[in-house]
């Protein structure tokens, strides 16, 4: 009795379909019977074509042939993009022949500030601070706001040839240097080299600026970028670094400038490109505590408690960072122009 009570049910539901779906199958299988009759004829024809079959004075169709291959990528050393400055002999910590001799006044192995001798002419002028991206300049403006001396990002008489406010990395209106009409750099940030009317901003004080190794003001810059973008993930992986550094080089290809200039070689805010020197006193980045409060006490007569950094943008970093040899000499090669100038560690 089971069986027949499915097998009524099973009946019904095929009578069902087929008043639902019959109208549209029927439909269905003329149109698609004569797409299959066509796509036949069309294959048979394309099998026994022949020259002959072709009519007189026509030519056989030409398909278009494969594009090329695209162009290799261009070179990650942007060379070209930047004036160089290979010619120049200049060792950080000695004026160069032209100007006074000094004597360094401050002690230890390896220090680098060599400061004038004690001309009353020379100690009456003010000092200006040239701020290189990525070397502690943070601290030493806002030191300079609270001495009241308005350096870099409190300095209101710097200016340059294509200047304008812009709010392109931070929220804050500033005023910017534009090299190209979509980039823009905070004109503290913008190298003096590269723009005479900037340059000339800096000629009425004594200047100084500070400098660290190419490497690692490179990977201070990864830190604090990956900060700001929020970066998931380990920022100590060597293989997370490395992808930062491809990415990183490429960008610098298309535009030198980016990210406000935090990748401009250190060279081109220590000499012009004529090898004549911007930066009268250079301090280096591992003593800058003890060399700051030195040229501050000279030029302002500031005690040492007066003259103590805070810290700003500081950031996260690893106790180490592995990376490759070749990734080093990619680094070292891209910053050559500082290398010459000796501010390798």
């Amino acid at each position: 009795m089971t069986n027949v009570v499915k097998f009524i049910q099973g009946a019904a539901l095929l009578l069902v379909l087929a008043i639902i779906g019959g109208p549209l199958l029927v439909e269905l299988i003329p149109v698609y019977s004569q797409h299959i009759i066509r796509q036949k004829i069309k294959l048979f024809t394309l099998q026994n074509a022949t020259p002959t079959s072709l009519p007189t004075g026509s030519t056989p169709p030409s398909f278009p042939s494969p594009p090329p291959p695209p162009p290799p990528p261009p070179p990650l050393l942007p060379r070209q993009r930047l004036p160089m400055l290979a010619s120049l002999n200049l060792q950080v910590g000695h004026q160069s022949a032209s100007t006074t001799a000094t004597a360094p006044l401050a002690s230890g192995p390896g220090s680098l500030l060599n400061l004038p001798e004690a001309d009353p002419q020379k100690q009456n002028r003010c000092l200006k601070f040239i701020h290189i991206p990525k070397t502690a300049g943070s601290s030493v403006d806002q030191l300079s706001f609270h001495l009241k001396l308005n350096w870099g990002n409190n300095d209101r008489t710097l200016r340059c040839a294509n200047m304008s406010v812009c709010r392109q990395t931070t929220p804050i209106s500033r005023a910017c240097c534009w090299p190209s009409k979509t980039t823009a750099c905070s004109v503290w940030h913008y190298p003096p080299s590269l723009d005479e009317k900037l340059a000339h901003s800096y000629t009425n004080c004594s200047t100084f600026c500070v400098v660290r190794d190419p490497i690692l003001r490179f990977t201070s810059e990864y830190f604090y970028i990956s900060k700001h973008r929020r970066t998931k993930g380990n920022l100590c992986d060597p293989a997370k670094f490395e992808e930062y550094v491809n990415e990183t080089m490429q960008r610098l290809w298309d535009d030198p400038f980016i990210d406000d200039c935090h990748h401009v070689p250190q060279a081109y805010y220590l000499t012009s490109l004529d090898g004549h020197r911007l930066c009268d006193h250079i301090v280096r980045y591992e003593h800058l505590q003890t060399e700051l409060t030195q040229l501050l006490k000279l030029y302002h007569n500031l005690s040492e408690k007066a003259t103590r950094l805070g810290l700003v943008n500081r950031h996260r970093a690893c106790k180490s960072l592995p990376m490759s040899e070749e990734l080093q000499q990619r680094l070292r090669d891209f910053f050559h122009v500082d290398y010459e100038l000796g501010l390798g560690s």
